[in-house]
């Protein structure tokens, strides 16, 4: 056959789909061995797991009401193959005083465009000479591609399974089902940092909305003197992994910024500045420890990956969970 209903130990069900018919046979002493009775199969199998949640269809024979099996076995002839993901940006104005129209009032939001790309395969096609038939054949069933988004992923409605009564959860919440082998979203990015326009005018002394923004010298060498502390403390180590190396370099990199964009709101108030070296001192640590890193001294170094090639650090050659996962 094509399609088969497996039914685990664990009392899990998975529905399983071959591009061409194979005949499995299970191992009744092992109870835990599946093979093909057709000798070597070289096509593709497709495994779905219907989730354990789905209480409310006791058995494997009522599971033919559920609309998310269903849903899985119509799609089940898309399979992707691998992807693309682009990004672009654009602009918007967002009115922060719904009662002034002046627009002083009005302010720029970045807005970010996220997009995926599927590359997809058929498991199956119809079996015809005529090329063009393929082709249209391939077109049309490609944005069949069933697949699930995590939670973050804000795609919109048009783009959701409205029948599917399965519940796929992972750490972050419910994953929906998503037909398309094309996918896009909106995302606002956040302008709260230290060059965001607003909290440029604020620094500055610039008027904004009618009212004048004062910074106080005072508080500006208190934050000059929380970042030369800060400067001494959780520095990096060339002993631990890339992933907590990176994270505490940018830490550093941070600083650094603060105390420089501290600089300058001092230099544009004409008041004298103590702690103005602050910004060399914490440079001249960042750049020790990116000079390390760079030439070869950090024990937890980056190495391509000549097999499947790509950037991986020696510990996540050597373990899979090694930073954080983020190793291979």
């Amino acid at each position: 056959g094509t399609q088969f209903l497996l039914h685990s130990q664990e009392n899990l069900y998975w529905l399983v789909f071959a591009s061409k018919p194979i005949t499995l046979s299970f191992d009744t002493i092992t109870k835990h061995t599946i093979t093909s009775s057709d000798g070597v199969y070289t096509g593709v199998l497709r495994f779905a797991l219907v989730p354990p949640t789905l209480s409310h269809y006791p058995d494997a024979s009522s599971l033919s009401l559920s609309s998310g099996v269903k849903q899985l076995i119509y799609h089940s002839n898309v399979y992707p193959t691998g992807g693309e993901v682009s990004w672009d940006f654009f602009n918007t104005h967002k009115n922060n005083n719904t009662s002034d129209t002046d627009d002083s009032s009005m302010r720029m939001n970045n807005v970010g465009t996220i997009k995926f790309k599927y590359n997809v395969m058929l498991m199956t096609t119809t079996s015809t000479s005529d090329t063009t038939a393929t082709n249209n054949n391939y077109l049309a069933e490609k944005n069949n591609l069933l697949m699930l988004s995590l939670p973050h992923h804000a795609l919109p409605s048009d783009m959701m399974l409205k029948t599917f009564d399965l519940e796929y959860n992972c750490i972050k919440g419910k994953m929906k089902p998503v037909v398309g082998a094309e996918w896009s979203y909106n995302e606002t990015l956040t302008l709260v940092d230290f060059d965001d326009e607003e909290a440029k005018q604020a620094l500055s002394l610039q008027p904004s909305n009618n009212n004048t923004q004062h910074f106080n010298p005072t508080i500006i060498r208190e934050i000059l003197k929380q970042v030369q502390e800060d400067l001494t403390r959780v520095l990096p180590t060339l002993d631990e992994n890339v992933y907590g190396f990176g994270k505490q370099v940018a830490r550093l990199a941070q600083l650094v910024h603060i105390a420089r964009r501290m600089n300058e709101v001092s230099s544009s108030l004409s008041s004298s500045n103590d702690l103005g070296y602050v910004v060399d001192q914490g440079a001249d640590i960042l750049h020790s420890f990116l000079t390390a890193f760079l030439t070869n001294k950090e024990r937890d170094k980056l190495v391509y990956d000549a097999n499947l090639g790509g950037m991986i650090t020696l510990d996540g050659l050597k373990n899979t969970e090694a930073d954080f996962g983020n190793g291979r």
